[in-house]
């Protein structure tokens, strides 16, 4: 990259992306898929989404919509993450779409509770909580697909669907301090 790329970078491919009008925001927590699109498609696949609102989606490997509550990241051109966020300082940018598992609903929106989360989705694999934060892993497929649900002051804020999940790596259980054996069972 040149010193001109880097104050006139050419236009990123996923600003010319038209959204799909029609589009429900769905997401299958036991697939995953969101929308259609699952962990390890290609990033082509978000095109459904339209143009990201963040600045160099495609360098950065992050597609962010915040004012729709959710963004997509990205590594080497594949779909590794889904995140969806309830914003405590302004509703308006709430995720507003659905959540399913075993095709029921789950209802997981700014008003879920952590005894709610508990009924919805189980006990955690592993919860880290410093006070003000509390962080739920929830470990799938014997830690190759996590689910993180982080409360801030009671709120639900922010649900992360990733592939391969933070906890699969031994450093990051230490950080963590987690105790419980690796792998998680089935």
């Amino acid at each position: 990259m040149g010193l001109l790329d880097h104050f006139l970078p050419p236009p990123d491919p996923a600003r010319g992306w038209s959204p799909n009008p029609g589009l429900l925001l769905e997401c299958r927590l036991d697939e995953p898929s969101f929308c259609g699109v699952r962990l390890g498609d290609a990033v082509a696949a978000l095109s459904r989404f339209g143009p990201p609102e963040n600045n160099r989606p495609t360098r950065d490997g992050l597609y962010d919509h915040p004012s729709r509550g959710f963004e997509i990241d990205a590594d080497e051109g594949r779909v590794d993450c889904f995140l969806f966020r309830w914003d405590a300082m302004d509703p308006a940018k709430h995720f507003k779409g659905s959540f399913s598992r075993d095709g029921r609903p789950v209802r997981l929106d700014s008003s879920t509770g952590e005894g709610d989360l508990r009924t919805a989705l189980g006990e955690p694999y592993w919860i880290d909580d410093d006070g003000s934060e509390k962080l739920y892993f929830y470990e799938l497929r014997q830690g190759t697909l996590e689910w993180q649900v982080e409360f801030v002051r009671g709120r639900l804020a922010v649900l992360t669907i990733l592939t391969p999940g933070l906890l699969a790596d031994p450093e990051v259980r230490a950080d963590y301090h987690v105790t419980r054996p690796w792998p998680p069972p089935l």
